[in-house]
């Protein structure tokens, strides 16, 4: 996603504001974030000459779009699209998000 800028006055953005100023820089996408759908910690021990371990943490974000249509920064990201099915490939965290999502329409 990015790190949070500093505003003016020392303090950075918070998460979701970082969130959405992302999404715009990267998709054209206005939007407002509306929740907090799941968070993921995960601890992984890379292949690489790094010490120790690496701590990730995943935060999924429920939005409503506001206005805008899909215009991918290419040195972002390699495609962008909406969906009524998912992808064939999905990060885990995603994964789960969405067999929650259709579990809740049943």
């Amino acid at each position: 996603m990015g790190a949070p800028r500093r505003r003016e006055g020392g303090q950075y953005e918070s998460l979701q504001e970082t969130t959405v100023r992302r999404v715009h820089e990267q998709t054209g996408i206005r939007c407002t974030i509306t929740g907090v759908e799941a968070v993921f910690h995960r601890k992984y021990y890379p292949d690489t000459d790094a010490d120790g371990s690496v701590h990730t943490l995943d935060v999924y974000f429920q939005a409503e779009y506001l206005k805008g249509s899909l215009d991918v920064d290419e040195s972002e990201l390699t495609g962008a699209a909406w969906f009524a099915e998912p992808p064939d490939r999905l990060t885990e965290g995603a994964e789960q998000i969405w067999e929650q999502f259709v579990d809740a329409d049943d």
